[in-house]
């Protein structure tokens, strides 16, 4: 929509004149997300990293795993999530976007082992659509 492009531009002028504006790369990389653009969101999350605070570092890493996902590569995105969980700010989901990441690799007694973490953390993450089965 014109108002995604609208915000593209902005964003992309903000890095324009401060190529160090992490937040403008990480606020690009959403939209990007949202329009399934991940090839690109990769490429301004990656480049957020490079300039965020240490505080910032564990959510855009569980963002850019979740985009090394969505691109099917998993083993990259398990990495980021890893390093996601070095932080305590929402684990839960961060365990649970692992095992998704490990499921589809075919780690299954691991991805079980990181859902059920993320379950006993946040209960209201079980669902019956979940890609990873694990028996009880």
């Amino acid at each position: 929509s014109s108002s995604f492009s609208k915000s593209i531009k902005d964003h992309s002028n903000a890095i324009d004149l401060n190529p160090e504006l992490w937040q403008a790369y990480r606020n690009r990389a959403r939209i990007f997300i949202h329009q399934k653009k991940f090839e690109n969101a990769l490429e301004d999350l990656t480049s957020a990293l490079l300039y965020a605070n240490k505080i910032s570092l564990p959510g855009l890493f569980e963002m850019r795993g979740n985009v090394l996902y969505e691109l099917g590569m998993n083993k990259e995105a398990i990495d980021d999530f890893n390093i996601a969980l070095r932080d305590p700010q929402d684990r839960a989901k961060t365990y649970l976007y692992m095992a998704r990441a490990k499921w589809k690799l075919g780690f299954q007694k691991d991805a079980c082992k990181d859902y059920n973490k993320a379950i006993q953390l946040n209960k209201t993450l079980k669902s019956k659509d979940e890609i990873v089965r694990c028996e009880k």
